[in-house]
């Protein structure tokens, strides 16, 4: 946001690693991590609190695989 400083690229890279894990859990069919998402970067708080709630969809009902079970794959996944 204008008038804050740039955030700390360690605190980016946070972020961009939960997003990467949350694709490769939905991906394959296995739970997305029950951890929130936060940060206490100032100028990340608003992409935390978007990734958060894609978290908490992805890891509600409908999405989540039941515990000890993945999901299969979706037919129109593609292996890396």
């Amino acid at each position: 946001p204008a008038g804050q400083p740039p955030p700390d690229p360690a605190a980016v890279a946070r972020l961009a690693e939960t997003l990467q894990a949350m694709a490769r859990a939905v991906i394959q069919g296995m739970a997305v991590p029950a951890a929130p998402v936060t940060t206490d970067t100032p100028a990340l708080r608003e992409a935390a609190s978007a990734i958060e709630a894609l978290r908490a969809t992805l890891a509600g009902p409908g999405f989540a695989a039941e515990p000890g079970r993945v999901r299969p794959p979706s037919p129109t996944t593609q292996p890396d």
